[in-house]
């Protein structure tokens, strides 16, 4: 197939994202019961009536709080994540920051911050959001629910003529034990609005969850660990290939790394030979920071932390140029 007959219907998220109407607090209320229960967890049944909301009520904070990764289910019960369960040892009114470790690594609620860090309005940040994530709610159950989780979680405040003012870090004297944790949020959604504004709008729409995830945890630990870092962003930009490949039927199942992926994709003119050759630059910096010893000189190789920085940059605009020659036509770097 080549890249003329890719359709731009494919740039939606494989994920299925749900916005319903429920507050936050109910959410993490749900949470709590959850973890109270230990590794047993609740059905459906025992949480609406932990919580002394109706059936219907309670499935849709179940189905939040499956989404943001703090509940899931094994065997129609529902048990909380090991990182959840820190709110069985909360005081309640500890319980946002919890909530907000969890909602900012929710895609569509980052891409909600992120319109609204760029002057947009509430209207026109929750119709993007309802576009790009496919999102079945009405638009104003959409615009109630991301509003009050985004105050909740003490990212967002909404005054009485609308003006909306973002929160991202704050100068409130916390608790000692909590300081470290704020310290880390703050520093971890800017660099998810960081890679949202690089990469722009539809491009980060497109990345699933896990390999955003990957991109976060290379800029994050580039100086502490520049091997590391550079792995996780190529093991976000190889999964990101293997997806173009799928959606433009190219069988990449016996291709090994970026090289030999971006190779097969280039051989069916999926991709460009400018991207072909950023590719293999992307996958050479990744072997040499992969292997313990160069093959020729049996020593191994030093990453800096500035190589590893560059590496993670230059693979997000490979991201970005393939997707825009794939999906758009544009050919630009």
């Amino acid at each position: 197939m080549t890249q003329n007959s890719t359709s731009a219907e494919s740039t939606s998220p494989v994920s299925v994202y749900k916005i319903p109407d429920v507050s936050a607090e109910s959410v993490m209320e749900t949470v709590e019961s959850i973890s109270l229960a230990g590794t047993k967890g609740l059905p459906l049944e025992k949480v609406a009536s932990s919580i002394n909301k109706t059936r219907a009520y309670a499935k849709r904070c179940l189905a939040v709080a499956v989404q943001l990764k703090m509940v899931r289910v094994e065997n129609d019960q529902y048990v909380a994540e090991t990182d959840a369960c820190d709110i069985s040892q909360m005081r309640k009114e500890d319980y946002p920051l919890l909530f907000r470790k969890f909602l900012q690594k929710y895609t569509p609620f980052l891409l909600f911050i992120s319109l609204l860090n760029k002057g947009k309005s509430l209207e026109e940040a929750c119709r993007k959001v309802k576009i790009i994530y496919d999102i079945a709610s009405d638009q104003r159950i959409v615009k109630k629910s991301l509003i009050g989780w985004a105050k909740y979680a003490g990212l967002l405040a909404v005054s009485r003529n609308g003006n909306v003012e973002l929160k991202i870090s704050t100068n409130k004297k916390e608790p000692k034990y909590l300081s470290a944790l704020i310290e880390s949020l703050d520093s971890d959604i800017k660099i998810r609005l960081y890679l949202e504004k690089k990469l722009t709008d539809e491009v980060f729409g497109y990345l699933q969850q896990d390999e955003v995830e990957f991109f976060i945890k290379a800029l994050k630990e580039h100086s502490n660990d520049p091997r590391g870092s550079i792995e996780d962003a190529g093991k976000a930009f190889e999964d990101f290939l293997r997806r173009i490949g799928r959606n433009a039927k190219v069988d990449l199942s016996t291709a090994n790394g970026i090289g030999q992926c971006s190779q097969l994709l280039k051989g069916k003119d999926v991709i460009m030979q400018k991207h072909l050759d950023i590719c293999n630059y992307i996958n050479t910096l990744r072997l040499a920071s992969a292997h313990s010893k160069d093959k020729k000189t049996m020593i191994q190789w030093k990453i800096n932390p500035d190589t590893a920085l560059e590496t993670i940059l230059i693979t997000l605009t490979a991201l970005r140029s393939i997707f825009l020659f794939v999906f758009k036509k544009k050919q630009i770097m």
